[in-house]
Order: structure tokens, then sequence, then C-alpha cells
């Protein structure tokens, strides 16, 4: 994501198998410290649902470090549920729903 020319935030994203199930994964969702808490990761989170959405999916995954308390808590106001610890508890899997 761009704002006047200057790079603000990252958002990758992909459908892959778990489980022997399709799933939207979120490799990356990042936005520069000066514009987090003004609604753009918000929007980021949208343009997620909707890719994973046009793709048929009716779950998404991620990791979060547990350390990261302020990206758990953004998560866990987007819906998103503590799946299980993963990499010898190095990251939390969460999961969200797709409406």
């Amino acid at each position: 994501m761009f704002s006047r020319g200057r790079a603000i935030g990252q958002l990758e994203l992909s459908i892959r198998e778990y489980e022997a199930k399709s799933i939207g994964y979120v490799h990356l969702f990042y936005l520069i410290a000066e514009k987090r808490g003004n609604g753009l990761g918000h929007e980021f989170h949208q343009y997620a649902m909707h890719l994973f959405k046009q793709h048929g999916t009716s779950e998404y995954h991620l990791r979060v470090a547990p350390t990261n308390t302020h990206a758990q808590a953004f998560y866990e106001k987007q819906g998103m549920k503590k799946l299980k610890t993963e990499c010898d508890g190095k990251v939390w899997r969460m999961k969200g729903t797709i409406d």
C-alpha cells in the first residue's frame, strides 16, 4: 500500500491446503507504525476477506508471535481466535472465518 508515493504497508496472501481443506493464508500483514490505529488495518483485512471469498474459502489462518500482543489484539478484534502454538511455541496459529 502506498500513500503519496511512499510505501506504508504490505499484505501478502495465498490460498493453500491445511488439514485437507483449502484456506486463505496471510503470510504478511504490516503497516508502518505511524499509520496504525486509523482504519487502514481494517481496510487491509477487508481486502484479504474479499480475495479469500472470491476463491471460495470459508476460513483463513495466520501466525503471530506470542509477544506481539498489539497484533494479537487487532486480529482478535477482526474475529480471529488462537488455534494452537506451532514451531515449538514460537508462534501462535490464529484462525478466522469468512462471511
